[in-house]
Parts: structure tokens; sequence; C-alpha cells
């Protein structure tokens, strides 16, 4: 995944659970990393930001569907 992609759930987490996201809502890739472990559980973690119900922090990214390509208009540059 990559910054400013639009994605959303394709199932349920329990941290989206918490935070009161429906599975429909769509939300913005603020970073996209992986874990320096030998063997990590979720080798690529993302932080997404569902603009109406807050932002999920170090979620797997195989729980979310990405809907297309970062743009500009999704994530605008600040220079």
């Amino acid at each position: 995944m990559k910054t400013g992609q639009l994605v959303q759930l394709k199932v349920h987490s329990r941290n989206a659970q918490r935070a009161s996201i429906p599975p429909h809502a769509t939300g913005t890739v603020i970073c996209s990393y992986r874990l320096l472990q030998p063997k990590p559980r979720h080798p690529e973690l993302v932080d997404v930001d569902f603009k109406d119900y807050g932002v999920l922090w170090g979620e797997p990214s195989i729980v979310f569907e990405a809907l297309g390509e970062p743009t500009p208009e999704t994530f605008p540059d600040k220079s």
C-alpha cells in the first residue's frame, strides 16, 4: 500500500470495531511500513485515516482493500 491510497476494510478488525468504523467507510493511507523482525506476523502495517471516525494505527495491510492509486487530491503535496 502507498501513502495517499484510498482503502476500505476487507474484514472488521478489532480496532475498527472499537473505533466504530463501519465496513463501507473509506480511509486514506497515512503511512505504510515494515517491521524489522526476522519473521513478523504481519510484514506490512499501515496507518489509515478515516476522517469521520479517526485513525487506525499499525493495522496489517491485509485487512484493507485498495480502491485505487494515490492522487494529488487524496494526499496533496505540502511543498
